[in-house]
Protein backbone atom coordinates (compact mmCIF):
# COMPACT_ATOMS: atom_id res chain seq x y z
CA UNK A 1 0.00 0.00 0.00
CA UNK A 2 2.70 2.69 0.82
CA UNK A 3 4.65 1.36 -2.39
CA UNK A 4 1.52 2.46 -4.23
CA UNK A 5 1.58 6.43 -2.57
CA UNK A 6 4.92 6.40 -2.95
CA UNK A 7 4.11 5.90 -6.57
CA UNK A 8 1.15 8.14 -6.60
CA UNK A 9 2.68 10.45 -5.34
CA UNK A 10 5.88 10.90 -7.11
CA UNK A 11 4.60 9.64 -10.58
CA UNK A 12 1.36 11.64 -10.60
CA UNK A 13 1.42 14.52 -8.00
CA UNK A 14 -1.30 12.86 -6.11
CA UNK A 15 -0.35 13.78 -2.35
CA UNK A 16 -2.14 12.90 0.57
CA UNK A 17 -4.37 15.33 2.63
CA UNK A 18 -2.26 15.72 5.01
CA UNK A 19 0.87 16.67 2.92
CA UNK A 20 -2.10 19.13 0.76
CA UNK A 21 -2.95 20.65 3.75
CA UNK A 22 0.25 21.73 4.85
CA UNK A 23 1.99 23.08 1.72
CA UNK A 24 -1.89 24.79 1.50
CA UNK A 25 -1.53 26.70 5.00
CA UNK A 26 2.47 27.56 3.96
CA UNK A 27 1.45 29.12 1.20
CA UNK A 28 -1.48 30.92 2.86
CA UNK A 29 1.55 32.24 4.97
CA UNK A 30 3.86 32.87 2.08
CA UNK A 31 0.93 35.05 0.61
CA UNK A 32 1.37 37.37 3.92
CA UNK A 33 5.30 37.91 3.20
CA UNK A 34 4.61 38.81 -0.12
CA UNK A 35 1.95 40.84 0.97
CA UNK A 36 -0.64 40.33 -1.54
CA UNK A 37 -3.31 39.82 0.88
CA UNK A 38 -5.91 41.74 2.71
CA UNK A 39 -4.79 44.39 5.51
CA UNK A 40 -6.42 42.83 8.48
CA UNK A 41 -4.23 39.89 7.58
CA UNK A 42 -1.02 41.66 7.84
CA UNK A 43 -2.12 43.33 11.25
CA UNK A 44 -3.27 39.79 12.65
CA UNK A 45 0.55 38.60 11.55
CA UNK A 46 3.04 40.80 11.67
CA UNK A 47 6.94 40.11 10.80
CA UNK A 48 8.95 39.00 14.46
CA UNK A 49 10.79 41.13 15.28
CA UNK A 50 14.65 40.79 14.11
CA UNK A 51 17.26 39.58 16.66
CA UNK A 52 19.48 36.96 14.83
CA UNK A 53 17.49 33.80 15.87
CA UNK A 54 15.97 33.71 13.06
CA UNK A 55 16.19 31.08 10.41
CA UNK A 56 15.58 33.47 7.36
CA UNK A 57 14.78 37.05 7.35
CA UNK A 58 11.31 37.05 6.69
CA UNK A 59 10.13 35.53 9.87
CA UNK A 60 6.77 35.95 11.32
CA UNK A 61 5.90 36.61 14.47
CA UNK A 62 3.95 33.42 16.24
CA UNK A 63 3.16 34.41 19.58
CA UNK A 64 4.63 30.98 20.92
CA UNK A 65 5.56 32.58 24.45
CA UNK A 66 1.82 33.77 25.11
CA UNK A 67 1.06 30.41 24.93
CA UNK A 68 0.32 29.03 28.79
CA UNK A 69 -2.86 26.91 28.92
CA UNK A 70 -3.39 25.53 25.69
CA UNK A 71 -0.63 24.24 23.84
CA UNK A 72 -2.74 21.32 22.05
CA UNK A 73 -4.86 23.83 20.23
CA UNK A 74 -1.74 25.73 19.21
CA UNK A 75 -0.65 22.91 17.93
CA UNK A 76 -3.36 22.86 15.54
CA UNK A 77 -4.01 26.18 14.65
CA UNK A 78 -2.47 28.71 12.29
CA UNK A 79 -0.13 29.79 14.54
CA UNK A 80 2.28 26.17 14.40
CA UNK A 81 2.35 26.65 10.56
CA UNK A 82 4.09 30.18 11.32
CA UNK A 83 6.34 28.01 13.17
CA UNK A 84 7.43 25.83 10.36
CA UNK A 85 7.20 28.63 8.20
CA UNK A 86 9.82 30.20 9.93
CA UNK A 87 12.32 27.41 10.01
CA UNK A 88 12.17 27.40 6.31
CA UNK A 89 15.38 27.70 4.21
CA UNK A 90 16.37 31.34 2.42
CA UNK A 91 16.09 30.19 -0.82
CA UNK A 92 12.41 28.56 -0.38
CA UNK A 93 11.40 32.19 1.21
CA UNK A 94 12.81 34.17 -1.30
CA UNK A 95 10.75 32.52 -4.17
CA UNK A 96 8.78 36.06 -5.85
CA UNK A 97 5.34 33.31 -6.11
CA UNK A 98 3.04 31.16 -3.90
CA UNK A 99 2.58 28.76 -6.85
CA UNK A 100 6.49 28.54 -7.05
CA UNK A 101 6.73 28.89 -3.33
CA UNK A 102 4.34 25.79 -3.23
CA UNK A 103 6.46 23.68 -6.31
CA UNK A 104 9.14 23.76 -3.82
CA UNK A 105 7.76 22.33 -1.52
CA UNK A 106 6.12 19.53 -3.44
CA UNK A 107 9.96 19.34 -4.60
CA UNK A 108 11.32 18.36 -1.67
CA UNK A 109 8.69 16.00 -0.21
CA UNK A 110 8.46 14.04 -3.72
CA UNK A 111 12.24 13.87 -3.61
CA UNK A 112 11.90 12.19 -0.21
CA UNK A 113 9.77 10.14 -1.19
CA UNK A 114 11.64 8.84 -4.08
CA UNK A 115 14.31 8.13 -1.66
CA UNK A 116 12.55 5.94 0.05
CA UNK A 117 12.13 7.80 3.22
CA UNK A 118 9.07 6.28 5.14
CA UNK A 119 7.80 9.77 6.75
CA UNK A 120 7.75 11.76 3.14
CA UNK A 121 4.05 12.09 4.24
CA UNK A 122 4.06 14.18 6.87
CA UNK A 123 6.74 16.79 5.57
CA UNK A 124 5.56 19.64 7.02
CA UNK A 125 3.88 18.37 9.53
CA UNK A 126 6.26 19.89 12.18
CA UNK A 127 9.34 22.02 13.13
CA UNK A 128 11.68 18.94 13.25
CA UNK A 129 10.61 17.87 10.31
CA UNK A 130 11.49 21.13 8.49
CA UNK A 131 14.90 21.22 10.65
CA UNK A 132 15.39 17.59 9.92
CA UNK A 133 15.42 17.92 6.04
CA UNK A 134 17.01 21.41 5.37
CA UNK A 135 19.40 22.44 8.07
Amino acid sequence: MNECLDTAYSMSNFAPPSLRLAIGMLGFLHKRVLGICLPGLREALPFEIQDGMQWHDKALESNFTTVCSHPRLYNKSLWCYVLIYNRLPQAIIDEKSVAGFQKQLNIFAEWRAECGDRLWRESYQSCMDVVNIFH
